[in-house]
């Protein structure tokens, strides 16, 4: 049983060194540069990382105005311009090696239908809700790793998801769950409550969209580590572009619920808002492809569970324009988060001590 554990990690170690055949020599010596603190440094970044996307949820689902195809296009177009720039500086081939071009376009493709489905469930479902149903990503993270990357999946894994999921919940109280102490008196007319009834339905599909995505997205992300994350970040802004191209195009998709075409005509106010949550998906953007070079999808997706907290904090303090309610499982919620964290952490050592191949 013990042989059968020890095989099990091995091959988990395997996997990140057999992944990829096209190494490029200057990303092989960025590694071997970083290989004494790699952990510690892609842990850092994916927790900056999820800070960076809570925020620009936050602000995104506080400022309600903003309308979800103006701020792709807008995200789309500042990141093909900023990283396209940096690409050519650096003399990168923008099309990415020969071998690893179909996982490149992918997660660009990827990416575009992600940044849409996220806009669309910040704008039409409670921020509790969604990111309650954003944070089972580790989950599917460590469930699609098993089978892309050969990680071992065992109870240690459903476990940590388990304790993540609980925590998320605990701590953002999506109202489905825990629905609000008190009820608005209902004066919408009866068309009015069908078309948010509508419009929460489709967010909802986008919210459940967006865990399943982010988990393919990073495992592609983890393949292509030796592809530079200039390029990589290149083409997740194509992919935006793509997609909201096809969006503005379509015409069911841009009537006056969906599309303003008003991005001409944005106040200062909302081009500083969007301006923001632009930069901040960017920088995260970036944060997170490089941190995917350094540690596993699964790590990673499980170290970004900071940002609820990250999430809870904005929401009680900077960005709320009604009172935050404290409850009892507020602190619960946050010990649950940073526990799995740590056991996450923990996971090499651990299963080397108990030496099951089920764990």
């Amino acid at each position: 049983m013990a042989n059968e554990q020890t095989r099990l990690l091995e091959n988990d170690v395997e996997s990140e060194e057999t992944q990829d055949q096209h190494i490029l020599p200057e990303e092989e010596s960025l590694e071997h540069r970083f290989a004494g603190h790699s952990n510690l440094i892609g842990t850092a970044g994916a927790i900056l990382a999820g800070i960076t996307f809570t925020s620009a949820n936050v602000i995104q689902k506080y400022t309600p105005n903003l309308n979800f195809w103006d701020l792709l296009f807008v995200r789309a177009v500042s990141q093909l311009t900023i990283i396209g720039g940096f690409s050519f500086w650096f003399g990168h081939n923008p099309i990415g090696p020969s071998g690893s071009r179909s996982r490149i376009y992918m997660q660009g493709i990827l990416g575009g239908i992600l940044l849409l489905c996220l806009f669309i469930a910040v704008k039409h479902i409670a921020l509790g809700d969604a990111s309650a149903i954003f944070f089972s990503a580790p989950f599917f993270t460590m469930l699609f790793s098993s089978c892309m990357l050969n990680e071992h999946f065992g109870l240690f894994r459903v476990a940590v998801s388990g304790i993540i999921i609980t925590g998320v919940i605990l701590l953002c109280r999506p109202p489905a769950i825990f629905p609000p102490e008190s009820l608005p008196e209902a004066t919408a007319l009866p068309e009015n409550d069908a078309i948010v009834n509508q419009q929460t339905l489709i967010g909802t599909c986008c919210a459940l969209s967006v865990p399943v995505l982010s988990a393919i997205i990073t495992i592609l992300n983890r393949q292509c580590r030796h592809v530079p994350f200039l390029v990589l970040t290149f083409w997740f802004g194509v992919g935006a572009l793509f997609v909201s191209f096809i969006g503005m195009n379509i015409p069911f998709l841009h009537s006056s619920n969906v599309y303003s075409g008003n991005i001409y005509n944005f106040t200062t106010t909302e081009w500083i808002y969007t301006s923001s949550i632009v930069a901040l998906g960017i920088i995260g953007n970036i944060i997170m492809t490089i941190a995917l070079k350094l540690i596993t999808p699964a790590r990673a997706m499980v170290f970004r569970s900071f940002e609820v907290i990250a999430n809870y904090i904005l929401q009680a303090t900077l960005f709320s324009k009604v009172s935050v309610s404290f409850h009892i499982t507020d602190p619960l919620g946050a010990f649950l988060i940073v526990m799995s964290v740590l056991l996450m952490g923990f996971e090499i050592s651990i299963k080397k001590k108990y030496s099951w191949k089920y764990l």
